[in-house]
C-alpha cells in the first residue's frame, strides 16, 4: 500500500473507533500503531511506541499539567471554592442577578488555581446551584451560568490546553499565559453583561438579591483575596521572568497547600484524596497525549500534515476565508470531541497552515482555546453541560442547553472582536 492509502486507512480507522466510543487516546494510539506497522513493520511500530512513551514521560514542560491539577484539587479540598463564591456573592449584593454574576466572577478566580473547565464548573456548581435555587433563580439561568462559567477555566492561566498547545507547536507557554489575560477578563465582563441582559428581558429568571452594605463588601475581600494573590503572583512572576511556567506550577501547589493548612481547612485524608484525584486525571490526560504524539510521529513519517498544508496554501485562497473555515470546523468538532483530544488531534495539521498564512502562533493559540471552550457548551455533546447535569440530575438536559445559549452567543461576539482586533490579545506581550 502507498503512504497516501495507509494515511487514509489510519484516518478511517481513527474515526471508526471514535464513533464506536473507544477513548480518543486509545483510538489515536491504535490507529497510528497500525499505520506504522503496515508501512515499516511490527518491530519499527513497537520501537516507535517506546520512543514516544519516553518522549512524553520525560517531557519537562508537561510536568506543569499534574502540578496545576494538584493545585486545583488542593484548593477545592481546602474549601477555597466555597469561600470564593460567598465572597463574590457579597460583592454583588443588591444587583439583580447577583448570584449568577458572582458565579461567573468566582469561576474566573477559581480558574487561576484550576486550569480545567470541568473542575471549575463542578467545584463552583456544587456551592452555587443550591444557593441560586434557594433564591428562586430559574433552572436555565442557574445551570447555564455555571456551565458557561466553567469554560473560563480553559483560558485564564494556568490553562492545561494552552500548555499542550505550547508543547505541540513549540510556542512560549509564558507568552500564551500572558496573552490569555485580557481575553479571559473580557469573558468575565461579557458574561456578566449577558446575565444583566437576560434578567432584564426575563425578570422572573432571577430572584431579588439581598443588598449588602459597604462594610459587608469590604469584609468579603479576604474571602477572595487568596485566589487574586495567587493569580497575580503566577502571572506577575511569569511576566517579569522571575520563574518558568513549571516553577510557577510548583509554587502554586505550595501556596494552595499553605492556605489550606493556615486556615486549618484541609486534613491529611483530604490531601491524600487530592493526590489520588490528580494521579487519576493525569493518567487519563497522559494516555491522550501519548496517543496524539504517536499519531503525530506517523504524520511526520508520511508527511501527511505537510501535504495537506501545502495543498491548502497552494489554493491562493484569502487567509481570512481559510481562518473562518478552520474556526467553523472547530465549532463543529466541539459538538462531538473533548477539548484536549480535539487540540491534540488537529493542531499538527492546522498549525502549518496558520503559520503559512502569516498568523501569529500566540494569537492563534488564544483563538483556538476560545473556539474549543465554546464547543464545550455547544449541543449535542457540550461536555460542561453534562458535567452540570451530573450534579443537578433533576434539571432536564434541554433546560441546561437553553440556559447556555445566551453565553454561547456572547462567546461568538468575543471571538469576532479578538479576530478583528488581534492587538487585544497581544497587547501585554
Amino acid at each position: 500500500m502507498s503512504e497516501h492509502e495507509v494515511t487514509a486507512l489510519v484516518i478511517g480507522l481513527l474515526l471508526s473507533m471514535m464513533v464506536l466510543g473507544v477513548p480518543i487516546g486509545a483510538a489515536m494510539a491504535l490507529s497510528a500503531f497500525t499505520g506504522i506497522m503496515i508501512l515499516y513493520g511490527l518491530s519499527t511500530a513497537f520501537f516507535m511506541v517506546g520512543e514516544v512513551a519516553i518522549e512524553v514521560g520525560f517531557n519537562y514542560e508537561l510536568c506543569i499539567i499534574p502540578l496545576f491539577i494538584l493545585m486545583g484539587n488542593l484548593a477545592t479540598k481546602a474549601g477555597m471554592s466555597a469561600d470564593l463564591y460567598q465572597g463574590c456573592a457579597r460583592l454583588f449584593g443588591g444587583v439583580r442577578g447577583a448570584l449568577a454574576m458572582a458565579t461567573i466572577l468566582a469561576c474566573g478566580c477559581f480558574a487561576a488555581v484550576s486550569g480545567s473547565s470541568l473542575a471549575t464548573a463542578t467545584a463552583l456548581g456544587r456551592v452555587s446551584l443550591p444557593e441560586m435555587k434557594r433564591n428562586n433563580y430559574s433552572d436555565s439561568l442557574a445551570t447555564g451560568c455555571v456551565a458557561a462559567g466553567g469554560t473560563i477555566g480553559v483560558l485564564i492561566p494556568p490553562s492545561i490546553i494552552l500548555v499542550i498547545y505550547g508543547v505541540l507547536t513549540e510556542t512560549s507557554i509564558t507568552d500564551l499565559f500572558v496573552a490569555a489575560v485580557i481575553p479571559g477578563l473580557m469573558q468575565i465582563v461579557i458574561y456578566a453583561a449577558t446575565i444583566a441582559v437576560v434578567v432584564k428581558i426575563w425578570p422572573s429568571s432571577a430572584g431579588r438579591s439581598h443588598p449588602t452594605s459597604f462594610r459587608e463588601k469590604l469584609a468579603a475581600l479576604p474571602q477572595i483575596s487568596s485566589m487574586f494573590i495567587l493569580f497575580a503572583l503566577i502571572i506577575g512572576g511569569l511576566y517579569l521572568g522571575v520563574f518558568t511556567p513549571t516553577e510557577a506550577a510548583g509554587f502554586g501547589v505550595i501556596f494552595a497547600l499553605a492556605i489550606g493548612l493556615l486556615r486549618r481547612s484541609i486534613t491529611v485524608s483530604q490531601m491524600i484524596e487530592a493526590v489520588y484525584s490528580t494521579v487519576r486525571t493525569t493518567g487519563m490526560i497522559a494516555l491522550i497525549i501519548f496517543g496524539a504524539f504517536l499519531l503525530i510521529n506517523f504524520f511526520v513519517l508520511t508527511r501527511a500534515n505537510i501535504a495537506i498544508a501545502d495543498y491548502i496554501l497552494s489554493l491562493n485562497t484569502s487567509p481570512a476565508l481559510v481562518l473562518l473555515f478552520i474556526l467553523l470546523t472547530y465549532l463543529i468538532l466541539g459538538c462531538f470531541l473533548d477539548s484536549i483530544g480535539m487540540v491534540l488531534l488537529t493542531v499538527p495539521v492546522i498549525f502549518p497552515i496558520i503559520t503559512g498564512l502569516g498568523y501569529d502562533p500566540v494569537w492563534f493559540g488564544i483563538i483556538l482555546v476560545i473556539v474549543v471552550e465554546t464547543g464545550m457548551i455547544t449541543p449535542p455533546l457540550g461536555i460542561n453541560v453534562f458535567a452540570i447535569k451530573s450534579i443537578a440530575p433533576e434539571v432536564p438536559l434541554g433546560t441546561i442547553f437553553r440556559g447556555v445559549m445566551p453565553f454561547w452567543g456572547a462567546d461568538l461576539i468575543r471571538l469576532a472582536l479578538l479576530v478583528a482586533f488581534p492587538a487585544l490579545t497581544l497587547a501585554l506581550l
